[in-house]
């Protein structure tokens, strides 16, 4: 099966469009809320307009490409290719009209490597301001014409770092805040925006210099990925029963990957879990 990736983003482009006309519309609306796995992890009626806007235009004009999307179809295909798409990336923060969230959309193939695929294609749109961001394979990443490049920063000690927190942190709170603990006494400055897909986009952008975060799924990082690597960043993502993604500026990447496998190789020590690997 052949596709030609051009033809892949535009039609991303415009289905990023439609999605964050949809949201930007629900926002003036009651919203119906919903929860998932947790009281943290939920869905609304948005994120379900999104993804029926984004798949109404995609599946149409690729018949054959496997969906992989939050609400919908959640199984990582083995083979050929998919679309990764989060329809509402920052759905806590949409629910609280704070105006962080982003619509994430990518072409992948599935591969035998640590993610589990290679990102060819990506669009992430900021739905309020219609910033968009957007990258092919081989061809760089960029912002409207404006090629991005990650940032030149070259020590965790002059970088600003990103994280997440995972939805069921459970028993391994005091873990993660011990790291949380070690990655600030290391770097400049530390946040946490609740969408993944614009702190990698960040990265891409050159205004955050690191972003790691424990339990994205691949929807969440597919399209941001390949906009850091397209950028000359790092960016790297663990498919495992506790994923890991991490990306950075090449000049800090190794500093914090060192950092995040020396915490995890203590804590397998004390807790008997296996590290994720770096």
């Amino acid at each position: 099966m052949s596709l030609s990736l051009e033809s892949a983003r535009k039609a991303a482009l415009r289905a990023a469009e439609a999605a964050s006309a949809e949201l930007r519309a629900a926002m003036k609306q009651p919203l119906s809320i919903a929860e998932k796995s947790s009281f943290r992890d939920i869905v609304t009626n948005a994120d379900l307009a999104s993804e029926k806007a984004i798949r109404s235009l995609l599946e149409p004009a690729f018949p054959g490409v496997h969906w992989l999307g939050e609400e919908s179809g959640n199984s990582l295909p083995e083979e050929g290719y998919f679309w990764a798409v989060d329809p509402l990336d920052g759905t806590t923060n949409f629910s609280h009209g704070y105006p962080w969230f982003a619509v994430s959309i990518a072409l992948c193939e599935a591969a035998q490597n640590d993610a589990g695929f290679i990102p060819l294609m990506g669009v992430v749109q900021h739905p309020l301001t219609g910033k968009v961001l957007h990258a092919l394979a081989g061809k760089g990443a960029f912002c409207g014409p404006q090629r991005l490049a990650a940032s030149s920063k070259r020590s965790l000690r002059d970088a600003l770092v990103v994280t997440g927190f995972e939805y069921n942190v459970g028993e391994r709170l005091q873990g993660f805040l011990s790291l949380i603990q070690e990655v600030l006494r290391a770097v400049q400055g530390m946040r946490r925006s609740g969408s993944a897909v614009l702190d990698l986009a960040g990265v891409a952008e050159g205004n955050v210099d690191a972003f790691f975060e424990y339990g994205n799924k691949t929807w969440d990082v597919a399209a941001g990925l390949l906009l850091v690597r397209e950028a000359g960043g790092v960016a790297r993502y663990w498919h495992a029963e506790r994923p890991l993604t991490l990306a950075a500026a090449p000049g800090v990447a190794a500093e914090l990957s060192g950092l995040l496998s020396a915490h995890e190789k203590r804590l397998a020590l004390a807790t008997g879990q296996a590290p994720v690997r770096h």
